[in-house]
């Protein structure tokens, strides 16, 4: 892995292999004015290679992941993924948005794996 990044971006897709890695999708969120880009990321959690708690943080309580969430990723890149090691908060969509729905408009994303 290269040395140490954040990557901040929307979520706008979580996928779930198993216990041992999850995948992410984010729209990359431009540091400097805090816009969102339509330029999408993708990125790895690799739960083998982090603390024990980790897996509970991003699926239980009130650090879960959700999609529309906005968050700053730690890690470092691998090839084209972005292997994450730990994230915060930028802003989460519910409390932006009291329970609406999160929605993404894009329809042009090509799936990692099958």
């Amino acid at each position: 892995m290269s040395e140490m990044e954040i990557l901040s971006g929307q979520i706008v897709h979580i996928r779930k292999l198993s216990k041992k890695m999850m995948f992410v999708d984010i729209f990359v969120i431009n540091n400097n004015e805090l816009t969102v880009e339509k330029q999408r990321k993708k990125l790895v959690f690799k739960f083998w290679d982090l603390p024990s708690t980790m897996w509970d943080r991003t699926n239980r309580g009130k650090d879960k992941l959700h999609v529309g969430d906005s968050v700053s990723f730690h890690g470092g890149w691998q090839d084209d993924l972005f292997s994450v090691s730990s994230y915060d908060f930028i802003t989460k969509w519910n409390d932006k948005y009291n329970w609406k729905s999160f929605y993404t408009h894009s329809t042009s994303f090509e799936y990692y794996g099958n």
